[in-house]
C-alpha cells in the first residue's frame, strides 16, 4: 500500500466554530482536519450546517484567490451523501467535504472535513474500487515468527475515537485504511453504524451495519466461531460446586470473573476459539473483537472501565499464551496483550471484513 507521511494540523479555520477542529487518523494520506463531526459536536440543523460550510468555502476562496469547483462525491467512495469543494494553485491544494444523511425530509449532519496537500491527486483517498488485494496485505503487513509461535499484523493505521462512543466505526475505519480505503473514516461509518456520541452502537445495529457495509463496499463479512452464548447454565453449575452466588441472567458484569472464565473456556471452547483466531491472523486479516470490559486486568490503562467495546485482534503469542490486540484510543493502544483464556471469556462475538480481491 502506498504510504504518505502526514503532519496533523488544527487549522485556523476551526476558529469559525464554537469549538476547535480536530485532526483525525492518520498516519497515512493528506493532512486531514475535522472541522465538525456529530459525535463530538452534537447535531446541527440543515441551515446551520450549510451556513458553516459556506463560511469555510468563502474563506478558502479568499485564500486561493479563485472560486471553488464543487460537486458530489461518487457513492462508491462514501457511505452517506457528501458534497465537495476543491481548490488548486501552484504547490497547494485543498478539498472540503460535507457529509450528511438524508431520508425524505429528515436531515442529519455527519461531518465537515478539510483535506490539504500539494495537489488534488494527493487528496484522493480511494474508495471501494481501490481495495488492496489480500495477498498484498499479507505479504506487506503480516509478521510471523514460527520459532517463537507468534504472528501479528503490523502498521494498522490508528484512529482515535476520542471520548465519544465510536468504537465500532473507529475500529472499522482502521480496517478500511488497511485495505487502502482511507476515505471511509469513522465519521462516515458512524452514519451506517447508527452510533451516537455517548451511547455507542447496539449489538443488533452493529451486525446489521457490518453486513450492509460489506455489501456496499464489496467486502466479505463473516461471523467467526467462538465461545458459546449459552453459558449461564454452565456458570451456575460451577457456582453451585464452589458455593458461590448464582446468576439469574447472563449478565457479564454480575458474574464472578474466575467462574465466567471457567464456564466459557471448558469443553475445548478456548481451543476452538484460538484456532479461528490463528487461522484468521495467519491470512493477514484482523479480527473485529466485541468484548465486555471490566472483567479482567488490562496491560495498559484504558479510558473505559466497564461496558461493551469493539477492539481489533491483530495477532497472537502462543509461547506466552496471549493474544495481541489494539484499541481505537490513540497513542499507547496500538499493540497490547491479554491472556487467551481471559480474552475468550470476555468475548461477545468476533467478526471479519475481508477484501474480495
Amino acid at each position: 500500500m502506498k504510504k504518505k507521511s502526514i503532519v496533523l494540523l488544527v487549522l485556523s479555520l476551526s476558529l469559525l466554530f464554537a469549538g476547535t477542529g480536530n485532526a483525525d487518523v492518520a498516519d497515512s494520506g493528506p493532512v486531514v482536519t475535522i472541522l465538525y463531526n456529530r459525535g463530538d459536536d452534537g447535531d446541527l440543523t440543515q441551515t446551520v450546517f450549510f451556513d458553516k460550510v459556506k463560511s469555510i468555502v468563502e474563506e478558502q476562496n479568499r485564500k486561493f484567490g479563485v472560486p471553488a469547483k464543487s460537486g458530489r462525491t461518487p457513492k462508491k467512495n462514501t457511505v452517506n451523501d457528501e458534497e465537495f469543494w476543491q481548490w488548486q494553485k501552484e504547490g497547494v491544494a485543498a478539498r472540503l467535504l460535507a457529509g450528511y444523511t438524508k431520508s425524505g425530509r429528515e436531515f442529519r449532519a455527519e461531518y465537515i472535513r478539510l483535506l490539504e496537500g500539494k495537489n488534488l491527486e494527493d487528496l484522493s483517498l480511494g474508495g471501494a474500487n481501490d481495495t488492496i488485494k489480500r495477498r498484498d496485505i499479507k505479504e506487506s503487513h503480516l509478521v510471523v515468527n514460527t520459532k517463537a509461535k507468534t504472528a501479528y499484523i503490523k502498521d494498522i493505521p490508528m484512529v482515535d475515537q476520542g471520548e465519544k462512543g465510536y468504537c465500532l466505526p473507529a475500529t472499522l475505519s482502521r480496517v478500511f485504511a488497511l485495505y487502502g480505503m482511507e476515505s471511509i473514516d469513522q465519521h462516515s461509518l458512524a452514519a451506517l453504524c447508527d452510533s451516537s456520541g455517548d451511547g455507542g452502537t447496539s449489538t443488533l445495529a452493529m451486525e446489521q451495519a457490518l453486513g450492509e457495509i460489506a455489501r456496499k463496499f464489496h467486502l466479505k463479512f463473516q461471523i467467526l466461531d467462538g465461545p458459546t452464548y449459552n453459558w449461564l447454565e454452565t456458570y451456575n453449575k460451577i457456582a453451585r460446586k464452589k458455593r458461590a452466588q448464582l446468576l439469574l441472567a447472563p449478565d457479564y458484569l454480575k458474574a464472578d470473573p474466575a467462574i465466567l472464565r471457567e464456564a466459557r473456556t471448558q469443553k475445548q471452547q478456548l481451543k476452538r476459539w484460538m484456532n479461528e483466531i490463528r487461522k484468521t491472523i495467519n491470512s493477514g486479516v484482523p479480527v473485529l473483537w466485541s468484548v465486555q470490559l471490566g472483567l479482567y486486568p488490562e496491560s495498559v490503562p484504558i479510558p473505559q472501565a466497564r461496558g461493551g467495546h469493539m477492539r481489533l485482534i491483530i495477532g497472537y503469542d502462543d509461547s506466552a499464551g496471549t493474544i495481541i490486540f489494539s484499541d481505537s484510543w490513540g497513542k499507547g493502544h496500538e499493540m497490547k496483550t491479554i491472556k487467551q483464556a481471559d480474552a475468550c471469556a470476555m468475548t461477545f462475538r468476533c467478526y471479519t471484513l475481508r477484501s474480495t480481491k
